[in-house]
């Protein structure tokens, strides 16, 4: 039996329907240099959820569970984080 990683136990842990929105979350190690097993578990996360990368320390997911987990994550490993909610882009 293996061990449920950290980006599944946050993922369990904030799940939530879709909604109408898209969600910003932003990170920042300030003075720290992260943890290798930080960039593991969001590589991880982003094939298991709708979080993906837009930057180097900026994510958009397309709930509110998956942005507050990878909020979660960043905060457990020492990150500044802030999460935005914005209006999906409808393209048309």
């Amino acid at each position: 039996m293996s061990r449920i990683s950290l980006c599944e136990k946050f993922l369990d842990q904030y799940q939530t329907e879709e909604d109408p929105f898209d969600w910003i979350v932003v990170y920042d190690f300030i003075g720290l240099k992260p943890n290798p097993r930080f960039w593991k578990n969001l590589e991880k996360m982003m094939g298991l959820s709708t979080v993906k990368r837009l930057q180097y320390s900026v994510l958009i997911a397309a709930n509110e569970g998956d942005a507050k987990a990878a909020a979660r994550l960043a905060d457990y490993y020492g990150a500044d984080t802030v999460v935005f909610r914005c209006n999906r882009w409808l393209e048309g």
